[in-house]
């Protein structure tokens, strides 16, 4: 059996790797052959043979579904509130309800949906009228041999995102401080997290929740600061990021880069871990997953 994943062209740059990644499962459980298209949409992908369709990408447009093809979306947005409401702002909770109508325009289109977010995995099961399996995203270590020593990198802070008043504020007030902060938009994250000291993770809008992506592909080379998010204990090892609040990650940022020696273990540790631990764990929940996605595309 032959599977293709298709990428939008919107979403390919900012998880090139991860996407990379996925498609060399993919090549394991199912034939060598499997490819990765990247396209604007599902109709203008050449697909070959493929019998399983996988498809990322929230901008995706509705699609004619071919006969003999089983379509399953695999979702990389937060589209359920988790944890404390009091924790998200209004315009956090107005965006996680903008994905949500995202993702259920098109579900209806879909045999199964490969969910990103173990917490949130849970829900999802529960609300939604189709099966639904959950993954953890991860980026192949190998794809990250070469590691430049922290003291060599361009860049003090990888900060990758879109541009929020809330993110703006750490920014400008790191920027103002001396810090050489990376390009933030147009670059894959694990990319510039590789030239930089340390990597920050702010949430776009306040709320507790996690980008995992961006978060794993940044572990294994580069010293991780972020905001606690909820689910973030259940996928992380103790120590191998350091988790503060927002109000202080300014003041811990400097003081993290200013102890290189302190800087150097969190990013020997969280490597030693990722490459040991985390990625195969990953890969192995994700490999379980597709094989169960499998066994449900047989069954309809």
């Amino acid at each position: 059996m032959k599977a293709c994943l298709i990428v939008h062209e919107v979403s390919a740059p900012y998880i090139r790797n991860v996407a990379a990644t996925l498609i060399e499962s993919l090549q394991d459980v199912f034939s060598s052959e499997s490819r990765m298209v990247i396209s604007s949409s599902v109709d203008s992908a050449d697909i070959g043979d493929a019998e399983l369709i996988f498809v990322i990408g929230e901008n995706i447009d509705r699609f004619k579904r071919l006969a003999g093809r089983r379509y399953i979306y695999l979702n990389f947005s937060v589209v359920t509130m988790l944890g404390n409401p009091f924790k998200a702002s209004v315009r956090g909770i107005r965006m996680i309800h903008h994905k949500s109508c995202l993702l259920k325009q098109k579900l209806d289109l879909f045999d199964a949906l490969l969910d990103y977010y173990p917490p949130q995995t849970h829900h999802l099961v529960k609300s939604l009228n189709l099966p639904v399996v959950g993954f953890v995203p991860w980026v192949n270590p190998v794809m990250q041999q070469h590691v430049i020593p922290l003291k060599e990198r361009p860049y003090d802070v990888c900060f990758v995102g879109a541009p929020s008043a809330r993110r703006e504020r750490i920014l400008k007030k790191l920027k103002a401080a001396g810090c050489v902060l990376s390009p933030s938009s147009g670059v894959v994250a694990e990319d510039i997290a590789g030239q930089s000291r340390c990597t920050l993770n702010i949430h776009m809008q306040r709320s507790n929740h996690l980008e995992i992506p961006r978060v794993m592909g940044a572990l294994a080379v580069s010293p991780l600061i972020t905001e606690d998010s909820y689910g973030l204990h259940e996928l992380l090892m103790k120590g191998s990021v350091r988790v503060v609040p927002y109000r202080r990650l300014v003041n811990e940022t400097l003081a993290l880069l200013s102890d290189s020696r302190h800087l150097e273990e969190i990013a020997e540790f969280a490597r030693f871990w990722y490459c040991d631990v985390g990625a195969p764990r990953f890969k192995a929940i994700f490999i379980s997953a597709i094989k169960e996605i499998q066994l449900i595309c047989r069954a309809h």
